[in-house]
């Protein structure tokens, strides 16, 4: 069987948009052929244990607005969808969604999850209330069209609509892949680490946080840019300047953002993760600041989390992390004192955090899960998987 793996909605950042990406090809390499289409990401950046699929990738023209970036994806990927025969097709967006439901033979299974609008807007910028409209009715003819159409427990606003209206769907937990947390500290240091996952902070409050986190006697601050990608580090002989290069890309070796980030996470003693500073870009902030606090759950780092309404703590984790007011940077720099300077319920309750994420995040299964829903919709039972892939286990 050949399936084709299509997604607009690919950015460079660290959220659920590259991790849905990634656990859907994963799910069906191990007994069918994969192609996966994509803009803007290069293979490692995400595709660390792919078997050997196809990845197609288009650049998207330099200073360009979205209409021409989605206009060259379409053109890519419609040489592709009609350059061979496909069993079926995957979507995340209706950029692609649309092109493939008129162009694909209506006994070609489609399966649409949906992943947040405003983080593919947050790369490409606002394209204006009309290309918003022709998305929303390109939307529609997508969701008319799709055999099975995949939530998560935490889907924006505008995938929640779907519950109320549209059988069949099913809801899927977001997927954390749990092989890769073995690693032990990889960047040794003497001094306390804070890690601040950043969703989005505006000058204002940056300025609050560094001021009320530089008061905590001996720490070393890094800030981890969700939404780029970016680790901002304390000026050497900060331990943390081993990772730049893996962000940067200037590493001996490409190393996945996702696996960047983790060890980042790894190497922090405890894990602050603050709220957005606004509600615009709410989309891309609420992807990453939920990925972002269930990868140190899953990492067993401590976490102190801005709890507000608009911002909610991932379900199954307000028992086992530190909330603190929103915007309250001197509630959270006192929770964060108490951490490094009474560790051991800290750990209790990380841990606690992370028995959660094994129940309720597992990506082997959501892979399970995905590789049934396709079972079904093919009428043919997968094959043996294939051996596990090499994984990658961290820097020489």
């Amino acid at each position: 069987m050949r399936v084709l793996v299509a997604t607009f909605a690919e950015v460079p950042s660290l959220g659920f948009e590259s991790e849905a990406a990634t656990e859907a090809a994963k799910a069906l390499e191990a007994w069918c052929e994969v192609e996966l289409f994509t803009p803007m990401v290069d293979a490692t950046a995400h595709l660390e244990a792919f078997y050997g699929g196809r990845l197609h990738r288009v650049t998207f023209p330099q200073g360009e607005g979205v209409e021409s970036a989605a206009a060259a994806f379409r053109r890519g990927l419609e040489r592709q969808v009609e350059s061979a025969a496909w069993d079926a097709v995957h979507v995340f967006s209706p950029v692609e969604g649309r092109l493939l439901a008129d162009r694909l033979p209506p006994d070609v299974p489609l399966v649409y999850q949906p992943q947040p609008i405003p983080s593919l807007l947050a790369r490409l910028g606002n394209p204006g209330k009309e290309w918003l409209a022709k998305l929303a009715a390109d939307e529609a003819v997508l969701v008319g069209r799709a055999s099975a159409i995949l939530l998560h427990e935490a889907s924006d606003a505008s995938a929640l609509r779907y519950r109320r209206r549209l059988p069949p769907h099913v809801v899927l937990a977001e997927p954390v892949d749990l092989d890769l947390y073995h690693w032990e500290q990889l960047v040794p240091g003497t001094a306390p680490v804070v890690l601040v996952l950043d969703p989005g902070l505006d000058e204002v409050s940056l300025g609050a946080l560094d001021e009320a986190l530089r008061a905590i006697p001996g720490a070393v601050v890094w800030r981890l840019e969700l939404a780029t990608a970016a680790l901002h580090v304390e000026p050497p002989p900060s331990p943390a300047v081993a990772l730049g290069p893996w962000f940067s890309g200037a590493a001996d070796h490409a190393v996945p953002l996702r696996l960047a980030a983790r060890a980042a996470l790894n190497a922090a003693d405890v894990v602050v993760a603050a709220q957005p500073g606004a509600l615009e870009g709410a989309g891309v902030a609420t992807s990453c600041r939920r990925w972002g606090i269930l990868q140190a759950a899953a990492c067993r780092r401590p976490l102190v989390v801005a709890d507000s309404t608009g911002f909610p703590i991932p379900a199954g984790l307000a028992e086992h992390v530190f909330p603190f007011p929103a915007k309250d940077w001197a509630a959270m720099a006192g929770l964060v004192r108490s951490v490094l300077f009474h560790p051991a319920k800290a750990i209790q309750i990380a841990e606690r955090a992370r028995r959660q994420i094994e129940l309720r995040h597992s990506a082997a299964d959501f892979r399970r899960r995905l590789r049934a829903i396709y079972a079904g919709l093919l009428g043919d039972e997968p094959g043996l998987p294939r051996p596990a892939p090499v994984r990658l286990e961290g820097p020489p």
